[in-house]
């Protein structure tokens, strides 16, 4: 049977629709509160919060802020970021630009993660402020979150607010009052394809798992080709050695078309025994803004287990997934 549809293993869906119930019905007092935050939270905070400019998360684990001083912080010579949630604070320094004229400018790159060798924020909403240092001494300013329409990314990359190592999540997002703050949140389970090493005698995937996959970290997983109610089961995976990798060998001899119609297979990997979820398999971490051209794959031409030639084309759907597509050639028996 294929798998059935992927959820979040060990929640169940009641949370995610109290969630979703409450979002929209805050939705209709969004305006009044964008209202109130521009009319009377920013003028009211002219001198105690800095605006920013840009505020995003880059390369999935990097907090970059760009902003000004207010007007009256003219003569700061250092300043902090601060992540601060409940008792827990965390401080970054800041690069202060002299600006002509004006307060100065300030630029900030935060390591998010401790497996990153980062800034170990744990899940949940984390405050934003700015430690200032000048002659009057230190004074912690609030941020306020950048207007405007987002930035427009036209380059190779883009952001992405996912660590591809962890996949922990991330989101600069605004308080009640409109400040800024960091949102973390868990990782979903995913399996993450490393590499696809393609040879003339067979094809191999090399994956690991993400988040809550629903089974041990030295677990060996299952992984399955499926096409609608048809299924193959691949080799065991074995690790590589890598933190956490493994590998299989797609079973290419299993797989032939019937007649000259291609056949798209699916990968899945499946933790936990029978009674686990299957995972899908794809790439999808990452902060490529073609994924499908720069993770392209280059066909092979394989012999099934009876002698005939399958032309073999693994590529990623436009959600990453990993999938298979196998045509069979022509040989003598069609020919004659």
């Amino acid at each position: 049977m294929p798998p059935t549809p992927l959820t979040e293993p060990g929640r169940g869906r009641h949370p995610f629709l109290l969630r979703r119930w409450g979002q929209r019905a805050l939705r209709p007092l969004l305006p009044v509160r964008g209202l109130l935050v521009r009319r009377v939270v920013r003028p009211l905070t002219t001198d105690r919060a800095a605006p920013l400019r840009f505020a995003g998360v880059l390369d999935g684990h990097t907090l970059n802020l760009h902003g000004t001083l207010p007007m009256s912080f003219r003569s700061a010579h250092s300043a902090t970021v601060v992540l601060r949630r409940g008792r827990v604070e965390h401080c970054t320094p800041v690069r202060l630009r002299p600006r002509p004229g004006g307060p100065p400018a300030f630029d900030a790159a935060v390591l998010l993660g401790a497996e990153m060798d980062g800034v170990p924020v744990g899940h949940g909403p984390w405050r934003m402020a700015l430690a200032v240092h000048s002659r009057r001494g230190v004074h912690l300013l609030r941020l306020l979150p950048a207007e405007g329409p987002a930035a427009d990314y036209n380059g190779p990359t883009g952001p992405v607010n996912a660590c591809q190592r962890t996949g922990r999540r991330y989101r600069v997002g605004s308080s009640l009052l409109g400040y800024a703050r960091l949102v973390v949140a868990r990782p979903l389970p995913r399996a993450e394809v490393d590499r696809v090493e393609v040879r003339h005698h067979g094809i191999a995937v090399c994956f690991h798992g993400v988040g809550d996959t629903g089974g041990a970290p030295d677990e060996i997983p299952a992984a399955l080709l499926v096409r609608g109610e048809a299924a193959i089961a691949c080799p065991a995976p074995e690790f590589t050695g890598q933190d956490g990798v493994l590998r299989f060998e797609v079973p290419l001899g299993s797989i032939r078309p019937a007649g000259r119609r291609t056949e798209a297979w699916d990968f899945y990997v499946r933790w936990g025994g029978e009674s686990g979820r299957p995972l899908r398999l794809g790439r999808r971490l990452h902060d490529v803004s073609d994924p499908r051209g720069v993770f392209a794959i280059r066909p092979t031409v394989v012999s099934d287990r009876r002698g005939g030639l399958v032309r073999v084309h693994l590529y990623y759907t436009d959600r990453g997934s990993l999938r298979m597509a196998c045509t069979r050639l022509a040989d003598d028996a069609d020919t004659a």
